[in-house]
């Protein structure tokens, strides 16, 4: 997987873009990256846009470990963060945010539209 980091200054937001194929390992250092830019800029809000992936190769279990993986490389649990994930990923993306959430994750919530995940960050 391919990903372009870009921060907002002036909405305190940063921006993910994601392209290709997500699997447990991009995923990861994807998450590293961002986490060290997030401490870096002294940033809370970060949109994460899925729309240019291809493909996900997560089983149901690599879902369910996310949390633990975000605890591990030290994302913090305050960050409010908006995933757009393509409709045909819907039911993988309604897990891990349930899962995100009942593991201490709650300001992580998953968005089909990148106008309304914009719109709720600035909330």
């Amino acid at each position: 997987m391919k990903w372009f980091i870009s921060y907002d200054a002036t909405q305190a937001i940063l921006f993910v873009e994601t392209q290709g194929l997500l699997d447990p390992a991009s995923g990861a250092q994807m998450v590293q990256e961002c986490v060290q830019k997030l401490n870096e800029l002294n940033c809370r809000k970060c949109l994460v846009d899925h729309r240019g992936l291809e493909e996900v190769s997560h089983s149901t279990m690599d879902w369910y470990n996310v949390p633990k993986l975000l605890r591990q490389l030290g994302f913090p649990h305050y960050i409010k963060i908006a995933n757009v994930i393509p409709t045909k990923f819907g039911s993988d993306s309604h897990f891990l945010e349930t899962v995100a959430h009942n593991q201490g994750y709650g300001l992580i919530k998953n968005f089909s539209n990148y106008e309304i995940a914009l719109n709720w960050l600035k909330k």
